[in-house]
Parts: structure tokens; sequence; C-alpha cells
């Protein structure tokens, strides 16, 4: 017997047919059959779910961000608002952890485009709070982009540009994440803080 173990009520009617029909040694067949039976169940190990840290998180894009203590090493360290995902427990099935919904990603404007009679001084702080880089390119006013500067993962930077100016920024991989027109009559007297999203492609 094993110590713990439960074991079911002894049901005597077939046991006692067993004795009618087969006589003793058909009874003690049946006893140990049982014994047996309840040792296996007792003995067979409980399955446990296997926990696991999330170590990274793939996106649809084909882009990727880190969830371990290294990822401060390259900068590839997935931004806050993904610390959940990153936090998930999973059972031994390793199942996806839930991510976050996200916005559409947005078609380029075709109107964007610069003024550069508006000189006036204005300057611009952007975050990027995206998993990933993000390029940010000047528009002209015939709509070219010029390519400007790269934002690292949860990198801001404050520059100063013109008020006619226009701009872009883009994931590597080309979708929109940001448009920024030329700026309307009034300027903020403090500058203007703006923050790069990450997106889910069209």
């Amino acid at each position: 017997r094993v110590e713990g173990a439960e074991v079911a009520p002894l049901d005597r009617t077939p046991l006692l047919a067993g004795l009618r029909v087969g006589g003793p040694r058909a009874l003690v067949h049946a006893l140990r059959l049982r014994s047996n039976a309840e040792l296996l169940a007792a003995a067979r190990p409980q399955a446990r779910g296997r926990r696991r840290k999330v170590a990274a998180l793939h996106f649809s894009d084909g882009s990727s961000c880190a969830c371990g203590m290294g990822c401060a090493l390259d900068g590839s360290c997935c931004p806050p608002q993904l610390s959940a995902a990153c936090d998930h427990r999973a059972g031994g099935g390793g199942g996806d952890a839930e991510l976050p919904a996200l916005p559409r990603c947005q078609n380029a404007s075709v109107g964007l485009r610069a003024r550069p009679a508006d000189a006036r001084a204005r300057e611009l702080t952007l975050h990027n709070e995206a998993h990933f880089p993000a390029v940010l390119y000047l528009v002209d006013e015939a709509g070219a982009e010029l390519e400007y500067l790269t934002l690292a993962p949860s990198q801001a930077v404050t520059f100063d540009c013109a008020a006619g100016d226009a701009l872009r920024a883009r994931a590597l991989s080309g979708w929109v994440l940001l448009e920024i027109p030329p700026a309307g009559a009034a300027l903020a007297a403090t500058g203007e803080r703006l923050r790069v999203a990450a997106c889910e492609s069209l």
C-alpha cells in the first residue's frame, strides 16, 4: 500500500460472483489484480505545469525585443508598455504570451510637404517608444524623403528645425510610425514633445 493513496470502496459483487464461479483461487487472483491497480495509480507521477519566463517577443513585421537582464547592453529591451507580456509565465504547453493590441500603421500622406518659406525656429523632442529603431526623414517641398537621424528603442532626442519643415518617422521595414506636418500659426514656447509608437502592419 502506498502512503496517502486514495483507495476506492471495495465492490463485493464481482468478487462474490468470482468466488461462486471460480472458487477461492479466482477470489485471490481478483484481489491481487485490484491491489496492483491501486499501487500503479498511486505511483503515477502527477503532471506539473512547467513554468518559463518569456525571453523575447517576436512581431509580425520580423522585429523583436528582449525581456532578459542582458538586453540593456545592446539596447534590445522591450519598452515598458510590453512588460506584462515579458512577465508572462506559460505552462509546459508553451502557449504564446498575449501582447497588447497595437494601432494599425498609417499610410504615408501624399500631401505631406515642407514649406521652405516658413523659417521660424521650432524645437521638437521625439521619444521612440517602439521596440525597434525608428528612422526620421525630412520631407521636402516635392514630397521626397531625406534621412535625418535614427532613434534607438526608448531613445529621446531634442533638435531644432524650421517651422516649415515636414518630417516622417518610419520603421526599418518602411512602415510609417509618425508624420509631423509644418507648424501652424502658433508655435509652442517650450517646444513640442512627440512620441514614436509601434504599430501593426496593414
